[in-house]
């Protein structure tokens, strides 16, 4: 039921009706102590994967139709961080999504740096191909602004973890026709890659 409660609202959310849309807006509204926005929260956590999951695709209804709070965004990463793998791929793609359709926007960016490139070290298959698809999507795209902005922010001499990861991801996207150079430019340091804790790999 409350999985059902969550993806209703979702879908609500998704309407282009404008009568509805602002209703929902009132209804959500934007302050943080609501009893929506604590419900929410609340089944972020909740004991049952299904829940959690789609808690995932209303927070990023809510990121895109509503505004991107960053609160919002905290814990669509934290869900990506998630013991159960469904939950994982549900806010990684959550996060694809949200990318797609407001990449311009540098918190978006960095939400998506600090999901996706963890990613490729997952202890899960499905999880880790998400997220190398995801980076070859980037390094094959870099005439859009938005892949550019990202690659910046991986190159950034603050950004040794994401470059990190990027340096695993990297041996992963064997199509991509990199010149030395350029991934002399992301890749300044080499250490040993980190592992995600995932406990739970059957979800």
């Amino acid at each position: 039921v409350r999985a059902k409660s969550s993806m209703v609202l979702s879908d609500l959310l998704k309407n282009t009706q404008e009568c509805i849309h602002k209703s929902l807006v009132s209804f959500f509204d934007i302050n943080e102590e609501t009893n929506i926005i604590e419900t929410v929260v609340l089944l972020s956590s909740d004991e049952k994967s299904s829940v959690r999951k789609a808690i995932c695709h209303l927070l990023l209804m809510m990121l895109l139709k509503i505004k991107l709070k960053s609160s919002w965004i905290k814990l669509i990463y934290r869900l990506s961080l998630d013991t159960a793998v469904s939950v994982r791929k549900q806010a990684l793609t959550s996060v694809v999504m949200l990318m797609d359709e407001d990449g311009t926007k540098p918190v978006v960016q960095r939400l998506w740096l600090e999901t996706i490139l963890p990613g490729i070290n997952d202890n899960e298959n499905s999880v880790k191909d998400l997220c190398i698809t995801q980076l070859k999507t980037v390094l094959n795209s870099l005439d859009n602004d938005n892949c550019w902005a990202i690659v910046e922010l991986i190159a950034d001499p603050k950004s040794i973890d994401l470059q990190v990861y990027f340096d695993c991801g990297i041996k992963h996207t064997h199509d991509y026709e990199a010149s030395d150079s350029t991934k002399d430019i992301l890749i300044t340091k080499k250490k040993k890659v980190p592992t995600r804790l995932c406990v739970d790999t059957t979800a």
